[in-house]
């Protein structure tokens, strides 16, 4: 039924219009009715031919040859109806016919039957257009209609030539209809239309079909519209062939040959070989598999041209369409019509503008990416007509242009790299920076920016490609500057009613650009997190090791510096632009100095170093400056005047006058002033001229070089205002002759250059561009017709431009997100400069809005970015604009700037780094200020009430010149009305939220807002009236953060407890006070949280309470400190780890207090401690409790308190003793008691105890040091073993040896003084109980007798007597005690310790005055009767000066004696009471050492000078005692030897015999000599006789008891001896022995018989 009905209508309405027609058609004419006729009965067969179902569901017949029978049928009476000129009857006809072609009775492939050569529908196409002579409404619109369905048909097939056809027509009605609804239809109609051909090329086509269109078939087509326009009918004739098909189909052909040849030619590749082995098995299968028939194939074939053919003729008519429309908006309009919007002209220019517009925006895939249709279509006429019409005056045509501008940039950018660049660089900028452009022109050009910055793609696509590419100029730089210009409305005048209007595009620009930053770089910033979380992570693992990094789950690795960007597209982009900076910078410098900038350029090889190569880029180089390029071409360096002859070899002046050369020439650089350098360039250039002329007239090439000197002299005559009188043309004609080789020039030729030199001057390209920009006129008409020459001449330059570059150029499409940095580097300073001034000048809301939130983009930028500088700049620009510092000055937009800047706080809080300093100092002059505004008393707010009185003080003080008008008075007043405006609108809810978001923090970030936090504190109390707000921030802080990992928390307390420490070491005891509470109360919380073993957190946390201990001068502080820590151990004890460290050093610092109070305090805590928690300390910090006791015990003020560290000192070895500290086991398997050794474990718990003690015992109050004394050694008895032998060696060092270093190492200091309160009291029971514990552990200890021995030699080597004597004592003590036990090793260290002590400890000073007195002359002299007087004159002389020296003193002296006779003696006793322990060689040192002893003692009393002095001195007896003392030992010893039977007697009688006899030889001749009746002073030395009368009982004694066989072999020697003493006055005593002697001797001999 729907089919019939369909049948039914599509008749019917055909029926009724032939019907209607025929009524209509007049009598006359005849054939018209007939044929309406004809077509009515061909109608009324469909009625028969649709029961017999020959027609489709549209009433169309089936067959397609009764189709074309029936549409030639229908078209003849239309036809004729057209041809009557009749309007209604071509009203109704073009009905008839546009329901026809809408139902499907016309098909594109119809044969006109009347010419089988020719389709039917480009006949009917050219009817239809035919009918477009009338002017009536109603046929303009039936002829609109029907074109609209011929072209929207499927099946009218409407291509190429008919297609324009008809689309000229529509087009033309548009322009000359005067029917609103016509013109309305019409434009609507090609709308529709084109978007029916471009559609159909979109659905038909792939963007792989290419189709030819050459310069010839585009000539050939030009040729016949315009023969149709011109009503030529041949022209229409021949249109209706469709001849062009040939064409394409032979052009087709061609390219395909040429692409199979190409394809050979690479078929060597990688890649075409392998595409040629597919393609081989496709075929290979296609031809196998296909199993049709020759007639299927057949068909497939057709069907397959066919779609070819229509592919093609798609993409010609969307070709020819497209051409067509860009040649009519290209088309020149008239003076008269340019000014008239309804003239034909410019309503044809704007609806083909229009309609380009559509066809672009609605444009798909295949249009966007097909290379023939761009290259041919776009490049070739659509650029062109916008390089004409966007510069156009006409603001309608202008903003088309824009548009269509725009649409490029969105969807064909691809592929007009060149040519975009070459409308930003030379039309759109040039038109902002123009001053001769209106204020529209310039407004519409920044809301085509504005779209384009609102695309980041777009945005860094300009950017990379222009930017960043060597060859071509920088846009997105002038983008920026131009606008950065405008904002600050330099580009416009101030009288410019749309000079705010720009500004604030220009400004919303700025703004978008960054917003388009922001976010193409929003991938950095989330890199940048999960970088973080990742080297957070790892961080964490590495250093507490409670995870493994590598099965850490973090997005985005990189690092935050260099985040991973997305895949990369084409070259290095960002190190394309370091070379493009790279290059500037060598143009600048050549600017400057060209030698230097040449070298620099070869130096980063931008050019080479040979001639070509630098005149190459001194021609093509834009940037340089023309003046210096000149300079350096006319230098006579030879490498340069090797640059100038390439540089002028490279110009082509064929087919150009020499003037016109010469203008060529001197466009590119300007002539130098020096004439040899314009000598220098004028040869050059007439050789290359005559080079290319020399069959041209002229003679050689000084001819040249001649007239070109004259042209330049004659230009600058015509032209130089300053010359009045200018020369003639003939007198130049006049001047020229027989300069042409002797000869003359043609008239005629010099008449030329002259009228062409005198019409215009010789100009650098350059300065023909500026012409127009010099002296800017403010009447419109002329910057109108300034700006139109300025144009033209752009438009010139540009279409070169395009030409030259078109080819081989490469756009990219940006995808790396780093390429925001270099952006934004070029960006930012211009910004930060507009924004500047637009915030300084203006308090328009909306430009402060742009502003603020341009700063907060770019700061949002720069914190991306980790660019210091630049966000350093930017946030200190916005807070210098808070005015927070200057009330009298804050306006709504410094509050805005306010907000602004803690937005910032909160959005860019993780990448502020060291701005937060700003911010915070802001924050902190806000809280005042609000506290102001809160009506807070101005007595509260320190700052704010100087400000006060300040005013207050001036308002009795007049006001002088620039003074404010307002009372001061009315200045208080508005303050605070300011104030309490910036408390209306900020609360402190929004500051507080600042420092609570720092729990959200990354680990640098919260480390950067800690440190900015603490300095504004410091900086707050720092002041005159000091604040802590920020003080109470940080405790905030500390609060919220304590809960982060504990490598990060460690750090940020690490500052927290730094500034801490400072505020609690203030002078203030509030803020002091107030840090400590602060303190206690973090740290209370802290020990909250439990801590594992061997870690150091609360040691750190507590650390501030050390250091504010040790530093704080107030004692309520300290005492404040102390009661601090004394409440967190009696309630947090348990939680205590590490923190006992830094307990126990606050108490040890505590002990040095000179306050009771504070020391009692702390003490009785310590001792708390040891009673109660001693377990909880003992295992890790037993060392500190016992640095700490071992303070108190050194305290010199409070002696109960060092008693009483004294026994818990005691206690504690007792603790570690007994295993309460740590386990006991044995170390030495030889020994089970051995417990301790050297280890560091036991060193380190052992000596501070004992050597804590050792210290003690030097301490100034005898109790104490006595205590400690006993209490050292009752350890060491108590517990010494458990010792090994390497602990006690370590022990005897470090700890009982230092105990004596006062006296060791005093030397002659005062610590030695006789009266020293210690060394009477305390050094010898030190000594004593060092003895005691040496017999004690004789057998433990005994390895340490060399070290023992040298403590006491080294006591007995001090010049203080009663010390030596003490070392002496001590020394004979332990020898005497122990000596049954030593070896022969340790007699050897006993031996050589008494030697070593008896040689250094010999008073030799006294042999200085002798050996003074004898080098004084060259012989000693003698003490005789003639020179006594004189001698002890000079003895009584250097007595005198002996007093002053104290090195030589008599006390001195005397000590020595002393100890040195103390020390024979000593000696005397060892020898025979442990002779049976010694051996021969120790009997032998020890009579060396006898024996020096005496030989000095004799030196010194046998000498008279000598003797003279130590009688004054008193040291005579000494020194005889010494010397008697010393051989009577020695003979002792000797008399003990020689007697020898048992032990070494062989050995020990030799030694003895040889000794012996020598030393009573000496003796008793020494005594004859002294005390025979020869000697007359024998009387004055009584003394001596009775000293020495023992020595010789002695040695008479010793003789007695001499065996006879002894006696008798040294008789011969000793009796004389004898004899010679009985002539001495002896005493009784050597006379019995003498007699009892030589009887003895007569025995031996026979002479007296034995009784």
């Amino acid at each position: 039924m729907a089919e019939s009905s369909n049948v039914e209508s599509s008749f019917v309405k055909i029926h009724q219009g032939l019907t209607k027609l025929a009524k209509e058609v007049p009598k006359k004419l005849t054939p018209l009715r007939n044929s309406i006729q004809v077509a009515l009965d061909e109608l009324d067969k469909l009625k028969d031919a649709s029961n017999q179902g020959k027609l489709n569901a549209n009433g169309v017949p089936i067959d397609s040859k009764e189709l074309d029978k029936l549409a030639n049928c229908l078209i003849v009476p239309i036809r004729q109806s057209c041809e009557t000129k009749n309007s209604k009857l071509i009203t109704i006809a073009l009905d008839i016919l546009h329901k026809s072609m809408d139902f499907g009775y016309f098909r594109g492939s119809a044969i006109d039957e009347e010419d089988p050569t020719k389709k039917l529908m480009p006949k009917i196409i050219t009817m239809i257009s035919g009918c477009f002579d009338h002017s009536d409404d109603n046929v303009q619109l039936q002829i609109i209609k029907a074109f609209h369905t011929a072209v929207a048909s499927p099946i009218c097939d409407v291509h190429e030539a008919s297609l324009l056809n008809a689309i000229r027509t529509c087009y033309n009605i548009f322009l000359v209809s005067r029917n609103t609804v016509n013109q309305n239809t019409a434009k609507g109609t090609l709308t529709h239309m084109l978007h029916v051909i471009f559609s159909r090329m979109e659905l038909q086509m792939s963007p792989d079909i290419v189709i030819g269109i050459d310069d010839s078939f585009e000539d050939d087509l030009d040729e016949q519209l315009n023969r149709i326009e011109s009503g030529d009918p041949s022209a229409r004739k021949f249109i209706s062939k469709e001849a062009s098909m040939t064409d394409i189909r032979r052009e087709l052909e061609k390219q395909q040959l040429q692409e199979k040849e190409r394809t050979a030619a690479q078929s060597n590749t990688p890649e075409s070989f392998s595409r040629q082995i597919l393609n081989e098995i496709v075929d290979k299968i296609s031809t196998t598999s296909d199993n049709a028939t020759e007639e299927s194939k057949k068909e497939e074939s057709e069907e397959k041209q066919k779609e070819k053919e229509s592919g093609h003729h798609i993409f010609t008519d969307c070709y020819l369409v497209f051409r067509a429309l860009c040649k009519r908006s290209m088309k020149d309009i008239p003076r008269e019509s340019a000014a008239d919007m309804n003239s034909i002209d410019m309503r044809s220019k704007i609806l083909s503008l229009d309609l380009l517009l559509g066809v672009l925006e609605g444009s798909g895939p295949v249009f966007r990416s097909c290379d023939r249709f761009i290259n041919s279509a776009i490049k070739k006429y659509l650029i062109m007509s916008l390089l004409t019409n966007g510069v156009s005056p006409n603001l309608r045509v202008f903003r088309l242009s824009l548009s269509i501008f725009l649409a490029l940039v969105s969807y064909f950018k691809d592929y007009l790299k060149t040519e975009l660049g070459v409308f930003y660089t030379k039309i759109f900028l040039v038109i902002l920076e123009s001053g001769n452009s209106s204020a529209q022109q310039k407004w519409m050009v920044l809301q085509v920016l504005l779209q384009i910055c609102k695309n980041p793609q777009a945005l860094v696509d300009i950017f990379i490609n222009y930017d960043c590419d060597l060859d071509s100029k920088d846009v997105y730089e002038r983008i920026i500057n131009d606008l950065s210009k405008i904002a600050h409305g330099k580009q416009t005048t101030g009288n410019d009613p749309n000079f705010e209007k720009l500004r604030l595009l220009g400004l919303d620009c700025l703004v978008t650009i960054t917003r388009s930053l922001v976010d193409w770089s929003k991938d950095v910033r989330s890199q940048y997190v999960s970088s973080v979380l990742e080297e957070n992570a790892q961080e964490d693992s590495r250093r507490i090791g409670n995870e493994d990094p590598t099965k850490l789950d973090v997005d985005g690795p990189g690092t935050p510096t260099k985040p991973q960007s997305r895949p990369n597209a084409g070259p290095d982009f960002t190190a394309t632009r370091q070379t493009k900076i790279l290059l500037s910078e060598g143009v600048t410098k050549f600017n400057k100095n060209p030698k230097k900038g040449i070298r620099f350029l070869i130096d980063h090889s931008f050019v080479e170093n040979n001639p070509e190569s630098v005149a190459k880029f001194l021609r093509n180089q834009e940037k340089l400056d023309k003046a210096s390029v000149g300079d350096y071409l006319g230098e006579k360096d030879p490498f340069c005047i090797s640059v100038l002859h390439s540089y002028v070899d490279a110009f082509t002046f064929e087919d150009l006058a020499v003037d016109l050369a010469l203008r060529k020439f001197l466009s590119l650089f300007r002539l130098p002033g020096e004439a040899q350098k314009i000598d220098r360039m004028m040869e050059k250039f007439a050789e290359r001229y005559f080079g290319q002329h020399s069959d041209v007239g002229f003679a050689n090439a000084d001819s040249v070089y001649i007239l070109a000197f004259s042209i330049i002299m004659l230009a600058t005559d015509q032209h130089n205002p300053s010359i009045k009188n200018k020369m003639t043309k003939q007198i130049w004609i006049d001047r020229q002759a027989k300069n042409n080789g002797g000869g003359d020039y043609d008239k005629q030729f010099l008449s030329e250059v002259f009228d062409r030199v005198a019409a215009s001057p010789i100009k650098l390209k350059d300065d023909e561009e500026n012409t127009s920009s010099d002296g800017l006129s403010e009447d419109p008409k002329v910057r109108r017709k300034n700006f139109q020459k300025e144009m033209e001449r752009t438009v010139t330059k540009s279409t070169n431009e395009i030409k030259e570059k078109s080819q081989g150029t490469t756009y990219y499409r940006a995808k790396q997100t780093e390429l925001v940095k270099p952006m934004f580097e070029i960006a930012w300073g211009p910004m930060l400069a507009a924004f500047s001034v637009l915030m300084e000048d203006s308090d328009d809301p909306d430009v402060v809005a742009l502003c603020l939130e341009g700063m907060k983009q770019n700061t949002s930028l720069s914190c991306t970015f980790f660019m210091e500088t630049e966000r350093r700049a930017f946030v200190t620009t916005l807070t210098k604009f808070t005015f927070l510092h200057n009330l009298r000055e804050m306006k709504q937009k410094n509050i805005e700037s306010t907000k602004t800047l803690m937005e910032i706080a909160l959005t860019e809080a993780n990448y502020l780094q060291d701005s937060w300093l700003m911010i915070l100092q802001s924050i902190s002059h806000l809280e005042q200020l609000h506290l102001v505004g809160s009506g807070a008393s101005t007595e509260a707010i320190p700052k704010f009430a100087e400000d006060m009185g300040r005013l207050a003080a001036m308002a009795n003080i007049k006001l002088g010149f620039g003074s404010s008008k307002r009372p001061v008075s009315a200045q208080i007043n508005y303050e605070n009305v300011n104030a309490q405006m910036i408390a209306e609108q900020i609360n402190t809810v929004a500051m507080d939220k600042i420092f609570s978001n720092s729990v959200n923090l990354n680990s640098d970030a919260i480390e950067e807002f800690t440190k900015a936090l603490c300095q504004v504190s410091m900086d707050e109390i720092a002041s005159s009236n000091p604040r802590i707000f920020s003080l109470q921030k940080l405790v905030e802080l500390a609060h919220f953060n304590m809960n982060r990992i504990r490598l990060v928390w460690s750090r940020v307390w690490n500052i927290l407890a730094t500034h801490f420490t400072k505020v609690g070491c203030d002078k203030s005891p509030h803020i002091s006070v107030y840090a400590i509470d602060s303190l206690k109360q973090l740290a209370m919380k802290f020990l909250e949280k439990n801590e594992l073993a061997n870690y150091h957190f609360q040691k750190e946390f507590l650390k501030p309470f050390e250091l504010i201990m040790a530093n704080q001068s107030d004692v309520k502080i300290r005492d404040m400190v102390i009661r601090c820590l004394s409440n967190m151990v009696l309630a947090k004890a348990q939680n205590i780890k590490s923190g006992w460290k830094s307990i126990f050093v606050v108490f040890t610092v505590a002990a040095t207090d000179h306050d009771e109070t504070i020391v009692r305090l702390a003490f009785d805590m310590v001792q708390e401690i040891n009673q109660k928690y001693f377990h909880m300390v003992a295992e890790s910090f037993f060392v500190d409790c016992v640095n700490c006791l071992v303070a108190y015990g050194n305290g010199v003020l409070f002696i109960d308190i060092g008693k009483l560290s004294i026994e818990s000192l005691v206690n504690c070895a007792k603790a570690l003793a007994e295993g309460h500290v740590i386990p006991l086991e044995p170390v030495d398997p030889n020994n089970p008691k051995v417990i301790f050794c050297e280890n560091d474990k036991h060193l380190s718990l052992w000596f501070p105890i004992l050597t804590g003690l050792s210290g003690i015992v030097g301490h100034s109050h005898i109790d104490v040091r006595t205590l400690a004394l006993r209490s050292l050694f009752g350890i060491l008895s108590s517990y010494g073993q458990m010792f090994h032998q390497n602990f006690w060696r370590l022990m005897f060092r470090g700890v009982l040896l230092p105990i004596f270093d006062n006296v060791r190492y005093a030397g002659s200091s005062d610590l030695l003084k006789g009266d020293n309160e210690w060394l009477t009291t305390t050094c010898l029971l030190a000594l004593n109980s060092l003895i005691d514990l040496f017999c004690s552990f004789f057998n433990e200890i005994s390895f340490l007798l060399g070290e023992f021995l040298n403590l006491l030699a080294s006591c007995i080597l001090q010049e203080n007597e009663s010390l030596a004597t003490i070392g002496a004592t001590c020394f004979l003590q332990l020898v005497m005690t122990n000596g049954s036990r030593f070896d022969d090793a340790m007699w050897t260290l006993v031996c050589s310790r008494l030697a070593h002590i008896l040689e250094n400890n010999s008073p030799t000073e006294l042999l200085v005055v002798s050996n003074d007195t004898n080098s004084s002359g060259t012989k000693t002299r003698l003490p005789t009767e003639d020179n006594e007087r004189q001698i002890e004159a000079e003895v009584e002389n250097e007595m005198k000066q002996s007093k002053t020296n104290s090195t030589t003193s008599t006390k001195a002296l005397r000590s020595k004696c002393t100890v040195q006779l103390g020390l024979i003696e000593a000696l005397n006793e060892i020898a025979f009471a442990h002779y049976s322990s010694l051996t021969t060689d120790h009997l032998s040192s020890l009579l060396d050492s006898l024996e020096k002893c005496y030989a000095f003692c004799r030196e010194v009393n046998h000498n008279p000078t000598l003797r003279s002095k130590i009688e004054r001195s008193g040291l005579v007896d000494l020194l005889l005692r010494k010397e008697t003392t010393a051989v009577s030992c020695y003979l002792r010893v000797l008399f003990r030897m020689f007697a020898e039977t048992i032990k070494d007697s062989e050995t020990r009688n030799q030694i003895a015999e040889s000794r012996l006899l020598l030393k009573c030889q000496e003796v008793i001749l020494d005594y004859i000599d002294r005390f025979g009746d020869s000697n007359p002073n024998k009387a004055e030395q009584k003394k001596i006789i009775t000293a020495y009368n023992h020595i010789i009982v002695q040695i008479l004694k010793g003789i007695l008891e001499l065996h006879d066989a002894q006696l008798s072999k040294h008789t011969s020697t000793l009796f004389p001896l004898l004899c010679e003493l009985i002539l001495c006055d002896q005493s009784k005593d050597i006379r019995v022995l003498l007699r009892k002697v030589v009887l003895k001797v007569g025995q031996l001999h026979n002479l007296i018989l034995k009784q």
